[in-house]
């Protein structure tokens, strides 16, 4: 692995040895390196044996872990940046409805602060029990599988109503 590591990989990795045998502890470490024109990452473990005078190491080869973790920060990258610049006002939430995600086109439409909207229980938004009801009723729906869209009226603070489409 000599041949394939960099030159500050292999002091990185010594010291990481080094911690292994003075601490008689686990210790690992990450390097990146090329070959053939492939950028390859290997995980180094380190475990002292039991008379604590030696080290094992073993050596993996986590390049397809590695590959698949930053194509999925690249995707994850894209998705929110989708989601944050759509036109449609989009909050997630969870089985209970407190909310855990919403978009700057919701906080636009609702007239309502990022701050104040997440943690929020979302039928909480609407005064009339009607509106709750019918949240409560999707939502378990939802939870069961069930996927629809309904209306809902919403009461904005400057007293102006809108009808809000929901689908989920």
């Amino acid at each position: 692995w000599e041949e394939l590591a960099q030159e500050q990989d292999i002091k990185n990795l010594m010291g990481t040895w080094e911690k292994a045998r003075d601490s008689h502890a686990y210790n690992s470490a990450l390097f990146l390196t090329q070959f053939e024109e492939r950028q390859l990452q290997y995980e180094v473990r380190f475990a002292p044996t039991d008379n604590h005078q030696e080290v094992v190491a073993i050596i993996r080869d986590v390049t397809a872990q590695y590959t698949a973790n930053l194509a999925l920060a690249e995707s994850e990258k894209r998705y929110r940046t989708l989601v944050e610049h759509m036109h449609e006002g989009v909050a997630l939430t969870d089985p209970n409805e407190n909310i855990l995600f919403v978009n700057n086109r919701i906080t636009e439409i609702l007239q309502l602060p990022k701050e104040e909207l997440l943690g929020m229980v979302s039928y909480d938004l609407f005064s009339e029990s009607e509106n709750q009801e019918i949240i409560q009723q999707n939502m378990t729906g939802r939870l069961n599988g069930q996927h629809g869209t309904y209306e809902l009226e919403f009461r904005r603070r400057d007293g102006k109503k809108m009808c809000i489409l929901v689908a989920g």
